[in-house]
């Protein structure tokens, strides 16, 4: 058995040492879990983003197809989802060159860039994009920091006419930087 002399606690100096080394390890364990938190919010941010884009692709895929059907069955096109297809395939001014896919502004040709609405619960409109596309504050939605515009193929490309879409979207993250996101998708001419 040890005396009371013997016995010995800890010093001051061990305790704030103690104190300061549990500090510096639960800070840094916070400043690693915000960083994880904001890093799984900016993952499921770009996924939406994804999403949108995914469905303006799946709009210019449907009135296509809407164009295609109405074409097949010897129909006029005049009106409903295979006119705005025709609006879309048909508009004089394009680019030949791709668009920068790294910035947030289309590019400068007038009536190049657009975006798909709905009208209603099964029409859909072409809407021309505003004059300057600004990040959108929150979640980029068309007309509001996504737009679509069209690349025409080269004449020379091996008899096969395309247009390729590029859909893009700039938005402001919650990290406060400024994030885009694009996909391209290429429709041949049904000429």
């Amino acid at each position: 058995m040890l005396s009371s002399k013997q016995q010995r606690g800890d010093t001051l100096i061990e305790v704030i040492l103690a104190c300061a080394i549990f500090a510096m390890v639960t800070v840094s364990a916070f400043a690693i879990m915000q960083r994880a938190s904001a890093n799984a919010y900016d993952a499921m941010e770009r996924s939406q983003v994804r999403a949108l884009l995914n469905g303006q692709a799946d709009l210019l895929h449907y009135l296509r197809d809407a164009y295609v059907q109405t074409l097949t069955t010897g129909g006029v096109v005049t009106a409903g989802q295979a006119s705005v297809w025709n609006t879309i395939v048909n508009t004089p001014t394009y680019n030949s060159t791709a668009p920068n896919v790294n910035g947030c502004l289309p590019t400068t040709v007038p009536n190049n860039f657009f975006y798909i609405a709905r009208n209603g619960t099964t029409n859909y409109q072409l809407k021309a994009g505003p004059t300057n596309i600004v990040p959108a504050s929150g979640m980029p939605q068309a007309g509001q920091g996504m737009w679509i515009q069209r690349v025409d193929s080269p004449t020379n490309s091996a008899n096969k006419k395309y247009k390729d879409f590029y859909i893009m979207a700039c938005w402001q993250s919650t990290t406060n930087n400024t994030q885009n996101m694009s996909t391209i998708v290429r429709m041949y001419d049904t000429n």
